[in-house]
């Protein structure tokens, strides 16, 4: 008989039971034959994959066996259905005198593949003859793991503390498409293992394959970025042996050189340029120019307020998207001359910005986003405001544009969901009647997430899951008919193929051929001719053609991430060079956002560092050698603020830009290397932060810890105010923002009170005395209700929950009582006090009850959805619950196991109104969940340490339609992880 494990979790203690597949007696003994026994359930929580076949339970007893005994057992609750997800007839055990073997409940588990979460049932036990009494569990939980998860898997951005096999790391541009290509030659950063990363070019061919230039000799290397093609030049940003800049190549060593005038050239680095016959447009500072190689034929056309962006060839003309300073930011289109540099047309009236995106030619018309007011839609131009109108579709009112967009012919394809949940292929022409879904080839309620659209002759290629064969390869013509699936290739459910490339008569693609292992595959769009040509594991999505190959990042197991080509055969395909021949996880710290950009600590192996990441391996890089803080760096302005310990200056606050050359210490505020200004409370306000810190001697007077500000320089950082004059300082603590203004606890004349500041020392004022004369307050727990702050504080009497709008009139109690957790949700304030839920909408004592749970349990909070606030009830269970602020709108989600502290409530990420957080369901371990507020929209999304292991999720930070966080797993330790929904 086959032999089945189940791994079967009782918290906190973690089982693997093994049987032949059918009732047996495992053992068990008696403790004492002259007394009755106590009959009981080994676990109190067991989890079952859905396709495991059956779940064995363990029925003991324990203390004695004296006596005959029964019990019968059967379903008495939860959300799973018999005959549906499980079978289980009502039934009974009986020992006779003497016995006390265990017994075994076989649940037989019904898979399937419908997507319904996970689902419980809870079995119970009753004693039906003899003197024994039921032990402790009587109740068994039964959770039913969903083995159906939709959508793509998480992924993990960067291995950056590494052990094993060393690689170049190619920085592979992620470029829709590719890595720029100049005559033949396509260009890289890369490292050799002894020069650090500097550019690289290849052909393709190992002899083609060389550095270009050393630009900065040593280990570290120039470090490329912004590799890109323009004016017939390679250009590129660089750290020289003198400071950073742009850089230009013709792939000479002697031709790659500094720009000495970007003006004359190619003026904006972040790919800002157009090209209409031999002449260039390009965005400098605000401004729009053209260009025709020269430096007389260099102009500008018109300066902005803003950058323009968006710039896009449509017939003899560039149309864009810019602000003026009078219509906010608009559709423009330009001729080459200033005078032919004018406004298409105002969708958004006065200053508004109707934000004109994802712009697209198709059939002479122009297609893009744009938002009038009513809302953001896809929109058709052609070229004048009269010919500027909504697009919409037959089945649908409104529709937008994605990134994925592919021209194929006269037809237009894009992906677009009309719910969070639906996305599926959309097609059009720019008129009304052509809107339409392409094919619904996903469940109504789910979407298929088409990707890796890519053109082929007539027909359009790219990746989908219809939920039944996980994510394959499909095309279409353009018709239902038309859109079929090529073939069963993927082996990985939530993985399918990637950087589709054309490559002669063939289609090459990545695949995986198990969970989590890739290979090379090609197509001749039939799935008798799609064959797998090579066992390399693509490192990044994107691929280029080069001479008749496709070139690519690869890693086959023996070499790190390196350059491989092909040519569709499997003698064809084959590593270009080994450019660099020569695991316990970098730890990420909670991280902050700067434009497109993370900033974060991590170990990465010559101690603790500042990176910064793109969401891309080859974008994830180190800023500065030390980073000492042990909260998240903050961006202010154009600048990322974080403290760090130098030897020199102990711990002081330092400041980015994003590059080495630009990262530097603000200021030696304590000149003692022991301890430094030790900046703590790091708060962006109005493009400036604030913070507090501990001076050593200013003026010849120590003033101690007190409120600072800085722009990121040395004469823009100072005390904005001493608040306690002394040496001993004002200790300002529990900084944050809420609506402009920055709130803190400070100790001042009327001891330690909450303060309200406008970053200025006049607009700096105590917010109210709650605790009379020179008796202290001690503000805590301050949080953000909308326009207003929530705190907890001493008055006369005792502490309690306090609500301001920042005057001493606007400060009400709403609860007279000290909570021990407070967050908002909306403009509600929901906080706990003793083992209850209370919300107060933040008017004098109007804080009510809405949920205690039983049998002494627990609550705590763990974060807002919308206007609701999730948290969890601990009782004999752990369940996560909902609340609107009603006792009537508190509801429980679902059965699931997480610790908590007030710090972990802060550990989510909100996307898309999906809430991710980590969780343990007491069948595995720790790992990432999702949550929609609906009990079939809450369950486990993936399983990163598999087994019983814990990933521990944590700094969740929203990025670009990405949700980041660090996460554990066997093969890297702790990494910086990615998840697009």
């Amino acid at each position: 008989m086959k032999k089945t494990c189940l791994t079967l979790s009782l918290l906190p203690l973690l089982v693997l039971a093994c049987s032949d597949g059918g009732p047996e007696d495992p053992g068990g003994e008696c403790g004492d034959p002259a007394l009755p026994g106590l009959i009981r359930f080994e676990l109190a929580n067991l989890g079952v994959a859905e396709d495991a076949g059956a779940a064995e339970i363990k029925v003991q007893r324990t203390v004695g066996c004296l006596g005959a005994a029964s019990v019968s057992y059967a379903v008495v609750g939860g959300t799973a259905v018999e005959g549906v997800d499980y079978r289980l007839e009502p039934g009974s055990l009986a020992w006779e005198d003497g016995d006390a073997k265990n017994r075994i409940i076989e649940v037989q588990i019904l898979d399937d593949d419908i997507i319904e979460g996970d689902r419980s049932l809870e079995l119970e036990l009753t004693i039906d003859s003899g003197d024994d009494e039921l032990g402790d569990p009587h109740t068994l939980f039964v959770t039913i793991l969903e083995d159906d998860i939709s959508g793509p898997a998480p992924f993990r951005v960067a291995d950056i503390n590494t052990s094993g096999t060393d690689s170049s790391q190619p920085w592979w541009y992620m470029y829709p498409e590719g890595p720029p290509v100049l005559d033949g030659v396509t260009y890289f950063a890369a490292d050799d293992g002894v020069h650090g990363h500097e550019l690289w070019m290849s052909d393709g061919t190992p002899a083609g394959t060389r550095m270009v230039k050393d630009i900065r000799p040593g280990p570290e290397g120039s470090r490329p970025e912004e590799i890109l093609l323009a004016f017939d030049r390679i250009y590129f940003h660089a750290d020289g042996p003198e400071s950073s800049g742009l850089w230009k190549t013709d792939g000479t060593e002697s031709g790659t050189v500094p720009v000495a005038d970007p003006s004359s050239e190619m003026a904006d680095p972040y790919g800002r340029n157009a090209a209409i016959g031999p002449r260039r447009f390009f965005v400098r500072d605000t401004g729009l120019w053209t260009s025709d190689g020269t430096p007389a034929g260099t102009s500008l056309l018109r300066e902005f307020s803003s950058e323009p962006d968006e710039l896009t060839v449509f017939g003899s003309e560039l149309v864009f998207a810019a602000d003026d300073g009078e219509h906010g930011i608009e559709l423009w289109r330009s001729d080459g001359t200033p005078g032919g540099t004018s406004l298409v047309v105002d969708l958004a009236p006065a200053e508004a910005s109707s934000g004109p995106e994802r712009l697209a030619v198709i059939n002479g018309l122009l297609l893009f986003n744009a938002d009038d007011g009513s809302g953001r839609r896809a929109w058709r131009s052609d070229g004048t405001g009269p010919g500027t109108e909504v697009i919409s579709s037959p089945t649908h009112d409104d529709v937008l544009l994605s990134e994925r967009i592919a021209a194929v012919g006269s037809l237009l394809y894009f992906t677009y969901g009309v719910f969070s949940s639906y996305t599926e292929l959309w097609k059009t022409d720019g008129t009304d009647e052509s809107t339409v879904v392409v094919r619904e080839i996903g469940p109504s309620t789910q979407g298929s997430y088409p990707s890796q659209l890519t053109p082929w002759g007539d027909l359009l290629y790219f990746s989908a899951t219809d939920h039944e064969h996980g994510y394959e390869l499909w095309r279409t013509d353009g018709t239902e008919a038309g859109t079929q699936m090529v073939g069963e290739i993927s082996q990985d459910q939530h993985m399918g193929p990637s950087a589709l490339l054309v490559v002669g008569d063939y289609l090459l693609f990545a695949a995986p051929v198990e969970v989590n292992d890739s290979a090379l595959w090609r197509t001749d769009g039939t799935e008798a001719g799609t064959v797998k040509i090579a066992d390399i594991d693509l490192a990044t999505e994107t691929s280029v053609l080069l001479g008749g190959r496709m070139v690519m990042t690869a890693r086959d197991g023996a070499h790190g991430i390196e350059l491989w080509r092909s040519d569709g055969t499997p003698g064809g395909t084959e590593l270009v060079m080994d450019i660099n021949a020569v695991p316990r996880g970098s730890h990420p710290t909670p991280a902050a956002v700067m434009g497109s950009s993370l900033y974060f600590g991590v170990d990465d192996g010559e101690g603790s560092a500042l990176w910064t990441s793109d969401g891309t391996e080859v974008g994830t890089r180190r800023v500065h050698e030390r980073y000492a803080g042990d909260s998240a760096p903050v961006a202010a302005g154009d600048q990322v603020f974080f403290t760090s310990w130098e030897g020199e200056t102990g711990m002081e606050l330092f400041v980015s830009d994003g590059t080495s050359a630009g990262t530097h210490l603000v200021e030696d505020i304590n000149p003692d290397p022991a301890r430094g200004a030790q900046p703590s409370w790091l708060t962006a306000m109005g493009g400036l932060l604030y913070f507090s810190a501990d001076d050593d001697v200013i003026h010849d007077a120590r003033l101690g810890r007190e409120l600072w500000v800085s722009d990121g320089t040395e004469d823009g950082t100072q005390i904005v105010l001493d608040l306690n004059p002394g040496n001993r300082g004002s200790n300002p603590s529990e900084l944050i923002l809420v609506d402009g203004s920055l709130f803190m606890a400070a100790h001042g004349p009327d001891g330690n009170e909450l303060y309200r500041s406008d970053g200025t020392e006049a607009g700096t004022q105590q917010v109210i005395d709650l605790a009379p004369g020179s008796s202290s307050a001690d503000p805590e727990l301050l949080t953000a209700v909308g326009s207003r702050l929530a705190f907890v504080a001493r008055d006369d009497t005792r502490r309690c929950v306090w609500v301001s709008d920042g005057t001493q009139a606007g400060t009400v109690r709403v609860y007279q009582g000290e909570a021990e957790e407070m967050a908002a949700a909306g403009e509600q304030l929901f906080f706990v006090v003793g083992e209850s839920l209370y919300a107060s909408a933040g008017q004098a004592d109007d804080a009510s009850a809405l949920y205690t749970p039983p049998d002494w349990g627990s609550v705590a909070l763990l974060a807002p959805l919308g206007d609701r606030m999730l948290f969890y009830s601990r009782g004999d269970s752990v369940d996560l619950w909902i609340s609107d602020g009603s006792p009537e709108g508190t509801s429980m989600l679902k059965q699931i196991r997480a610790d908590h502290s007030r710090e972990q409530s802060r550990q989510h990420g909100v996307l898309g109104g999906v809430l991710y957080f980590a969780a343990a369901d007491g069948a595995l371990g720790e790992e990432l969940w999702r949550t929609d507020g609906t009990p079939e929209g809450t369950y486990r999304l993936a399983d990163l340490s598999p087994g019983p292991g814990s990933s521990s999720p944590a700094g969740f930070v929203v990025m670009g339609g990405t949700l980041y966080f660090s996460a554990h797993d066997l093969e890297c330790g702790r990494e910086l992880w990615g998840y697009r929904p």
